[in-house]
């Protein structure tokens, strides 16, 4: 779960960059368009509060089951639960450095197409799902 993690917050926002990096000495980005920066303001307020529903919706599923009762946790399959949390983590994570991504093509500068990436890094440090979480679930959700 962990290594999806990785795939899907390291490894494709430095395959964006390189990318990034062959474009660039292609011209594009070159030349940044002035006009985008309202628009670059605006991905990274979306990006920030991506973050912040990361926070979210990582509280509230830790306390939808420290709230139920164990025979009502017992009918939910909890790790096909865990797993999806963790996709839904991963991919919301990946988001800023699409929108960097995009940014970029349309004419950004490349440093703040880093700044997306940055902000995908940092999202994934503070935000991933940690084994002793997972395992603390789990241990709450077994029958004794």
């Amino acid at each position: 779960m962990l290594y999806l993690g990785l795939v899907l917050n390291l490894a494709l926002p430095l395959g964006f960059l390189t990318i990034g990096f062959f474009l660039r000495k292609n011209g594009v980005g070159a030349d940044p368009t002035p006009n985008l920066k309202l628009f670059f303001w605006v991905l990274i307020f979306i990006s920030v509060s991506e973050l912040l529903a990361i926070f979210i919706f990582k509280k509230s599923f830790f306390a939808k089951f420290s709230k139920k009762s164990l025979a009502a946790i017992s009918q939910i399959p909890v790790q096909k639960s865990i797993l999806t949390f963790s996709i839904v983590i991963f991919v919301l994570n990946l988001a800023p450095s699409i929108y960097g991504f995009i940014y970029f093509l349309l004419g950004g500068k490349l440093e703040e197409f880093l700044l997306f990436i940055a902000v995908t890094f940092l999202g994934f440090r503070i935000f991933r799902p940690r084994l002793e979480e997972i395992k603390q679930l789990v241990g709450s959700v077994t029958p004794t």
